[in-house]
C-alpha cells in the first residue's frame, strides 16, 4: 500500500456506519410498501437477506435492493410460499432488479405490481418511500423540493462517523490532497453527514453516483478511472466494504482493493465475502488500515 500515490473512499460502512440507517430504512421501506399493496411482509429481520444481495455485487443501490426484497417477497406472498425463504432463494446469484423481475415473475405473475412500482423513477412510489425515511422532512425538501409524507426524524441522523480527526490528519499526512471519493449517496447526503470532513477530498476528482445517470453505478468502473486520471494518480488505493466496491476497484490493474468489513451487520460474513473474491487487503476498519501503513 506505501506505493500508492493517492487513495480513494467508498463512504457507507467505510467513513460513515449505516446499518442503523440504510439498512434500517429498507426494512421500513419494504414493511411499508407490502402493506400499500396488502401482502403480508416477512416477519423474520431482513439483515440476512440485505447481506445476501450485497454480496452479489449487483446492490450498490439500496433502493434496487428494496425493489427487489418486495418483489420477491410478494411473488412469494401469492405463490402462499413464504415470503422470507422465497426472497433469500431469490437473492442467491441475482444479477440486479430485471432479473428479480423475472425470477419472480417465474415464481407468480406481479406484473400488476411492477407496473405500479414504476421502478426505477424519481416518481416511484418506491423511491419516495425510500427518500423520505431516509432523509427527514427536512433534508428530503432540501434535496428534492418536494414535502414528505412522514414527520419522523430521517435515518440519516442515527449515523456514526467512522473517521475522526487524527484519521484525517493522517490520511492528509500520507497523501497530502490526493484523497477521492466514489461513493453511490448524493453529494448533499455526504456533505449532510461527513461535514467539516469532507474538505480533505478532492470533490473535484470524486464521484457521488446517487447524482449520475445510472450506467455509471458501481462496480462500473469508470468513475474510479476518473477520480485517478484528475488527480493524476499511478497507483491508486480504493477502500470499500462492498463487493461491488471490490469489482470495480479489480477492473483496474494500477488499484488495490482494501476492504473494510468491521460496521457490517453481520461482519464476519462480509469478511468471508471480500476475501473470497480476492481482496488484497482486509482490515476491520479504516484506523486499522492506517496503523499498519
Amino acid at each position: 500500500m506505501i506505493s500508492a500515490d493517492g487513495i480513494v473512499f467508498d463512504c457507507d460502512g467505510v467513513l460513515v456506519d449505516v446499518a442503523d440507517s440504510y439498512y434500517m430504512t429498507i426494512s421500513l421501506t419494504v414493511q411499508k410498501i407490502l402493506d400499500t399493496l396488502n401482502i403480508t411482509a416477512p416477519t423474520q429481520g431482513l439483515g440476512p437477506l440485505i447481506q445476501s444481495f450485497k454480496d452479489t455485487g449487483a446492490y450498490n443501490n439500496e433502493i434496487d435492493l428494496a425493489y427487489s426484497v418486495i418483489l420477491s417477497a410478494a411473488a412469494g406472498y401469492r405463490a402462499r410460499l413464504d415470503p422470507y425463504d422465497t426472497t433469500m432463494k431469490l437473492s442467491i446469484n441475482n444479477r440486479g432488479i430485471q432479473h428479480t423481475e423475472q425470477r419472480a415473475n417465474d415464481i407468480h405473475d406481479i406484473h400488476d405490481i411492477i407496473e405500479e412500482l414504476s421502478y426505477p423513477g424519481s416518481e416511484s412510489m418506491v423511491q419516495e418511500v425510500f427518500d423520505q425515511i431516509f432523509y427527514g422532512p427536512v433534508l428530503y425538501r432540501n434535496i428534492t423540493g418536494q414535502h414528505s409524507r412522514f414527520s419522523e426524524p430521517g435515518l440519516i441522523d442515527t449515523e456514526q462517523l467512522l473517521i475522526d480527526e487524527q484519521t484525517s490528519h493522517t490520511l492528509v499526512e500520507l497523501f497530502h490532497h490526493k484523497i477521492g471519493m466514489v461513493t453511490g449517496r448524493g453529494y448533499k447526503s455526504a456533505s449532510y453527514t461527513l461535514g467539516r470532513f469532507m474538505n480533505i477530498f478532492d470533490i473535484r476528482a470524486s464521484s457521488f453516483l446517487e447524482d449520475e445517470p445510472r450506467y455509471l453505478a458501481k462496480p462500473n468502473p469508470i468513475p474510479l478511472k476518473s477520480a485517478m486520471q484528475k488527480m493524476n494518480l499511478k497507483n491508486c488505493i480504493y477502500v470499500g466494504d462492498s463487493v461491488e466496491d471490490l469489482i470495480m476497484a479489480k477492473c483496474i490493474d494500477s488499484v488495490i482493493f482494501v476492504g473494510v468489513w468491521g460496521s457490517s451487520p453481520q461482519p464476519a460474513k462480509r469478511h468471508q465475502a471480500l476475501q473470497d473474491r480476492g481482496a488484497d487487503y482486509l482490515f476491520e476498519s479504516i484506523c486499522e488500515m492506517l496503523q499498519s501503513c
